[in-house]
């Protein structure tokens, strides 16, 4: 454990040191631990982790996440091996942004439809790159288990995150996410470009059952939302959407 708070020391001389160390323990499990530093401005710590994730362990594994988390997970795909997923899928919780869009990528090219929901969760991270390039990846799996997720993504504070989250929806098809778009708008959103968003999703997707949260859309505070209202349940038509515009 000294090692691994080490790894995060403030002095390069001790980061080098720690990977160094953790290389002579031959415990594949801390390869995720090392990752981070394969990113560090310090080129001889940077050539320890490289040196450490060598040792680790089977040494082609190793070597194929290294890679991976260089940008190059060609690798992975060469070695189709569960011991590399279960590694990627630990290194989804790394506290390094770096790590986990490194895991996503990975994930994604080696396994793409299996990990769509650990993809998916991550639409929600504190970091703003690790979100878009979730979100590119969805709109790439068209995975509908990963439709509710979207529509988080619909009220993401950047513009880029809630344009890949509509398109995501909109390859998967909308009818998909309606649960998740009427508890947006039946809960009210704080950002009414979200329940705007929302609104239009639902009368995309044509379907009966999206005009009871589009009739309450319709007495929405904001304007916009209101109107978009008014659109969506014309698109949608029928009897019951001419009813709720009265």
């Amino acid at each position: 454990e000294p090692l691994l708070v080490a790894l995060e020391d403030e002095e390069w001389r001790v980061r080098r040191s720690a990977a160094m160390g953790l290389g002579q323990l031959k415990e594949p499990a801390v390869i995720p631990h090392l990752l981070p530093l394969l990113y560090d401005p310090q080129p001889t710590v940077k050539g320890a982790a490289q040196d450490a994730c060598m040792r680790l362990g089977e040494s082609r594994l190793a070597h194929a996440l290294a890679m991976a988390y260089m940008g190059r997970p060609q690798g992975l795909v060469e070695l189709d091996d569960e011991r590399a997923i279960e590694q990627l899928e630990g290194a989804l919780e790394s506290s390094d942004p770096r790590v986990r869009e490194g895991a996503l990528i990975s994930l994604s090219t080696l396994d793409p439809t299996g990990h769509s929901l650990c993809v998916a969760r991550l639409i929600r991270d504190p970091d703003e790159g690790v979100r878009a390039r979730a979100a590119q990846l969805l709109e790439g799996l068209a995975d509908p288990a990963t439709a509710a997720v979207l529509v988080q993504g619909l009220s993401d504070p950047s513009e880029e995150i809630r344009g890949l989250a509509w398109s995501a929806l909109a390859q998967i098809g909308f009818v998909a996410g309606l649960p998740a778009l009427a508890e947006l708008v039946y809960q009210g959103d704080e950002d009414p470009l979200a329940r705007t968003l929302a609104v239009e999703a639902l009368g995309r997707s044509g379907s009966q059952d999206a005009v009871e949260p589009l009739r309450h859309a319709l007495a929405d505070a904001s304007r916009d939302v209101r109107l978009s209202a008014v659109e969506a349940l014309g698109l949608i038509g029928g009897e019951a959407a001419a009813d709720a515009l009265g």
